[in-house]
């Protein structure tokens, strides 16, 4: 649905939230070693492009490569992608990726279809929850 005016003043509102404590002595006496191993994640290759002026659709899109660093692989792994003009933020899209594999690079385009102001800057934000189990290929599959 198109919307007759341009959407000002987004809000963002928690609906569910779900709290796990982490005693990081007892269960894991180097949280952030440990974390570091799970999130090892480099972004490469980082490219914004506007839209075509011979586009028939409006169609922004940044383009990168995500690196996983880590010994572990993942069915789904999410990840923000933040766009900046200058310090301000002008757009947020959330890309997913399914099989995320130990020591392999997978190339990601996320889009937008709206106009968008002048992007300076891109800025790619893993979410990925290492306490869940479930999130884990286990190895040889």
């Amino acid at each position: 649905m198109k919307s007759e005016t341009r959407p000002a003043g987004p809000e963002i509102e928690v609906s569910a939230v779900r709290w796990k404590r982490v005693d990081q002595h007892a269960v894991r006496p180097d949280y952030k070693t440990w974390a570091q191993a799970r999130l090892d994640f480099a972004i490469e290759d980082v490219k914004f492009a506007p839209p075509s002026p011979t586009d028939a659709i409006s169609v922004s899109r940044a383009t990168f490569t995500i690196a996983n660093r880590t010994a572990y692989s993942y069915w789904s792994a999410g990840f923000f992608v933040v766009l900046y003009s200058g310090s301000r933020i002008v757009g947020v899209n959330y890309v997913t990726i399914s099989e995320l594999r130990a020591g392999r690079s997978t190339p990601v385009d996320a889009s937008w279809f709206i106009d968008l102001p002048s992007v300076s800057r891109v800025e790619v934000i893993p979410e990925v929850n290492i306490f869940d189990d479930r999130i884990y290929i286990p190895p040889g599959r």
